[in-house]
Order: C-alpha cells, then structure tokens, then sequence
C-alpha cells in the first residue's frame, strides 16, 4: 500500500510540473468549492491530520503544501517521461461505473481486465505466472485500482458519492484487431494481500466497454447481411434520437430496411448523397455538435407523436454542472449568476433547476474555452444577447 502510494505520488508530481503549481491549486480549490455547496467538506481548506509541515512542525499540513515538495524539504530522485503527442483514436475504456466504497467491505482491489474473442470467454483460464507475468499476455489489457477505505470511522468514506474507474483497453484491441462490440472481457480482482479472485466473487461492479459513436471514421456502414453489427447498433441509436428511426423500436443492431429508409431520411435532409450508406462524411454529420436534443423537423416525414412530447415537464428537476471557471473570474459570483439563468429558465417553464458536481449525472454542462484566437466577426465570440440576439424567425 506504502508503495503503491509512493508511485502515485511520482506521478502526481510530474502532472503538477507539467501544468503548473499555481494551475493545479486553482483546479483543486474551484473543485472543492464546488462539492462545498453541495454539502460536501472543502477538503481543499482542511489541514491533512495528524500530519504537521516539516520544516514548521507547529503548522499543520495543508493540501496546499503538497504542491510545492522542495519546500516540503525534499525532491523526486525520478519522475515518470514526459509523454510524447500522440496522433491516436479515441480510447475505449472497461468502465466500474458508481463504485460505493463502503460497499467494498474494507477491500482494496488491483482490477485486470483480459480482452477474448468472441466465444472464448466460457473456456478461458488465467495464464500462469500471476500479476507479474500478465502483462505479457495478448490478452491483457490493462489494470486499475479501487481503494476500499477505512470503513465506517472514515469521514471522506461516509461523504463521497459512487465513483467510476476507467481502464484503458484500445491497444489491446488493436493489436487483437477486434471490435468493442464484440470482445468479451474477464476481470480478476487482486486483493491488498495479493490473494486472485474472478470479479463475480466480489462487491465491485461489473464494467461494461464505452468508446466512441464510431470506431472506424472511414469505413462504410451498409446492408451486413442480416447479422448483429455495435456499429449499426450505434447507428440506430443517433438516428433515434436525431427523429429518423422509429421512437418504438429498439436498436438491434441490424442494417435492413428501415435503418437503411432512416439513413437517406438523414441524408437528404443534411444536404448528403441519398444512397443509404455511412460513409465518412455521413459519419461526421452525425457526430457534429448540435445546440439541442431535439429531433429533426421535414417536409415529407413525419416522426411518431412521442418525439413531440417536451422533454421537460413541469415540476422535474434537472440537473446542470459546472465545469472550472476561468481563473479570471470570481468563482461565487459567476456560479450565482448562472445559478439566477437557470431559475429564470426555471420560472419560465416551471422546471427545477439544482447544480450537480457530478458531470455524468448532468443533463446540462456548461464549460468555458479559450476562444482569445478568433476573429471579431466570427460568431464564436460573445456578444450582448449572446446566440438569443442573433435568432430570427426563421
């Protein structure tokens, strides 16, 4: 335990190098600040007892302090590479989604995740060698970690909300040549006391695979022949929710005709070659940022009625999150006047509005980008009224 914390550290160390003391601070403080107005302590300001500063006994160790080690009074001997830019697809991750420490019986896990092909899953046996000897394996795909805590005496333990832990698996794929969508994966869970045992025997949560919309921007989706496809599956999905595929039917992940009818429904009206296959522009289409979640509105097709319903109802409450502020910016007062948007919003059409620190349990996120680059005529850039001022009747 003692060691794997001195490897965090290492790593944590070369983070704080990379993005700055002063970046980090403000990240870690504007976070806390935020869990504090939900009800959560502002760790951020609460000293880290029983220990005191080093070289100040008389003073308590701060978070604060952690970020600056040469004035802790020591220094790294070594910090992991500088990793280099990569031009790579987007990762897949083995997802253990809402993660309850409490639940985890006092148990600590190291989590490896083994990637078969499709069928092999019943007859896989562990390769020999232990821990050590899988990362050797093709199979392997990669590692995490889940701190059980301390029980019931541990305060943080009590307060934090479910979590998720992410494993990146995407080279293991690649070198498999194998889809997420059809890989089957296996997880053997590896005790503080480095006892083996399979997931299923224990409290963590079993990880589903989460990537991207389309692993393959240039390959053409088209008529599979009647068999399964994650790709098509995904497909269908956007297609739902964009209005094209019907409301009533589940995707099942097969291109037949009405797929097929709801791609050149798209196709047609986004300006594209009606010719039923997803090809890399009819991907990238799809994939563009839209400014809502409603449905497409045209001339010749008519959705089911349920895509009309609104999506919001009087008396729901919805939740939005913040993501950090601009460093620029007083923290409480722009979190108040986007608080008094939502409840204008809120007024208007009887909803409830409530600010989660939780991005995945959001329905709204508001982020904030550096747009310093742009033209002044380019419609990126704020203006008085923002994007409302600009509407027409159209």
């Amino acid at each position: 335990f003692f060691l794997h914390h001195c490897n965090v550290d290492r790593i944590y160390e070369k983070h704080v190098q990379m993005e700055s003391p002063e970046e980090c601070a403000w990240e870690f403080a504007n976070r806390q600040e935020q869990l504090a107005e939900d009800g959560e302590p502002n760790r951020y300001k609460e000293p880290l007892e029983p220990f005191n500063h080093p070289l100040k006994p008389k003073d308590p160790l701060m978070p604060a302090d952690t970020l600056h080690t040469e004035r802790l009074g020591y220094k790294y001997d070594r910090l992991p590479f500088t990793p280099a830019v990569k031009d790579r697809p987007e990762p897949v991750f083995a997802a253990f989604r809402k993660v309850k420490v409490l639940d985890l019986d006092f148990k600590s896990y190291m989590l490896h995740c083994f990637l078969l092909p499709p069928g092999s899953g019943k007859a896989w046996k562990p390769p020999k060698g232990g821990p050590k000897a899988w990362a050797r394996d093709k199979n392997y795909g990669g590692c995490g970690a889940i701190f059980g805590g301390k029980g019931d005496d541990c305060g943080n333990c009590k307060v934090r909300e479910p979590y998720n832990v992410l494993v990146e698996v995407q080279e293991c794929l690649m070198k498999l040549k194998l889809s997420r969508h059809e890989v089957e994966l296996r997880v053997l869970c590896e005790d503080e006391v480095g006892d083996i045992t399979p997931l299923e025997d224990t409290p963590v949560p079993r990880p589903v695979l989460v990537g991207p919309v389309f692993e393959d921007m240039n390959d053409n989706i088209n008529d599979g022949g009647g068999k399964y496809s994650g790709e098509v599956a995904q497909l269908q999905t956007k297609l739902k929710q964009y209005g094209y595929y019907a409301q009533d039917k589940k995707p099942d992940g097969k291109y037949d005709s009405a797929t097929k009818e709801a791609v050149i429904a798209y196709q047609t009206f986004y300006g594209l070659k009606p010719d039923g296959v997803v090809g890399p522009k009819t991907k990238k289409a799809i994939l563009e940022t839209r400014y809502d979640n409603q449905p497409d509105m045209m001339v010749g097709y008519e959705p089911s009625q349920k895509i009309h319903e609104r999506p919001f109802v009087a008396g729901r409450t919805v939740l939005y999150c913040v993501h950090p502020l601009p460093g620029y910016l007083h923290a409480a007062t722009a979190l108040a006047e986007i608080s008094e948007a939502f409840q204008l919003w809120s007024e208007a059409m009887g909803v409830v509005f409530r600010r989660t620190s939780t991005a995945m349990r959001a329905r709204f996120q508001i982020r904030f980008a550096d747009n310093a680059g742009l033209s002044e005529d380019s419609d990126l850039l704020a203006k008085p009224g923002g994007q409302i001022a600009e509407a027409t009747s159209q």
